[in-house]
């Protein structure tokens, strides 16, 4: 069978090709095949029925999450994309077929994720301000260690502690309820996490670091492990259409 693996929002930048990369990589590795969607972006409107027959899903990084999305007042956030939160937040809140399969949240995704879900005022730090180096410049993406919550399905990828990218100044602050926070950074900035009831639920992990432009464990092998996933899920699961 064909893998549909839908990307949430393409955008303008040039970076959004190594999703794609990333994905092809890891599926020729596994010796399957895979149909890369983008469900909407700059240049398209959301396909609400690709949405619902895909087996895997990425919320792709990008720009700031605008605090209203979260009942928030403006704190630091920078630019928010307006057209692609609204994009992103019909996809997440309309189509119940996206619960249903493993989801791969990277950066503003994993940000967006937790926003959507807790609707808290405080659910993201809008500027961190810490003294780690967490945003990318002239040289490229800041670099630092996570420390992995044991036992987690994440160590079970990549193991106790490792160095990751980083290219971001906003954060998770306060986790929805479905949630477990399982990395963190020395400065203990919320790196990744999972449903708290993984064992019973669809595969999820939401990292803030980026897996797609990231060799080892923590880059490829996290999309090894999602790819992985999608096809134990759709296997498990056929639907008539395939």
């Amino acid at each position: 069978m064909t893998l549909r693996v839908g990307l949430s929002y393409r955008s303008t930048s040039p970076k959004d090709e190594n999703y794609e990369r990333a994905l092809s990589e890891a599926a020729a590795r596994a010796g399957i095949m895979v149909e890369i969607i983008w469900l909407a972006g700059h240049d398209r409107l959301l396909d609400l029925a690709a949405a619902d027959k895909i087996h895997a899903l990425v919320l792709t990084g990008g720009e700031d999450v605008d605090p209203a999305l979260y009942n928030a007042e403006v704190r630091g956030a920078r630019k928010p994309d307006r057209a692609r939160d609204r994009a992103e937040r019909r996809l997440l809140e309309s189509v119940s077929r996206v619960w249903e399969v493993p989801i791969l949240a990277i950066c503003r995704g994993q940000q967006l994720l937790n926003a959507l879900t807790s609707q808290e005022r405080d659910a993201l730090v809008q500027d961190l301000q810490t003294s780690l180096r967490h945003v990318s410049d002239k040289r490229g993406d800041a670099r630092h260690s996570v420390a992995v919550r044991p036992g987690s399905m994440l160590a079970s990828v990549i193991g106790s502690t490792i160095m990751v990218n980083s290219s971001h100044h906003q954060a998770v602050s306060r986790l929805a309820d479905p949630f477990i926070e399982v990395a963190t950074a020395p400065d203990g900035t919320i790196e990744a996490y999972e449903r708290s009831e993984a064992a019973h639920l669809p595969w999820l992990l939401a990292v803030q670091w980026h897996p797609e432009r990231l060799d080892g464990p923590a880059g490829s092998g996290i999309i090894d492990a999602f790819l992985a996933a999608a096809r134990a899920s759709a296997t498990s699961f056929l639907r008539p259409d395939g």
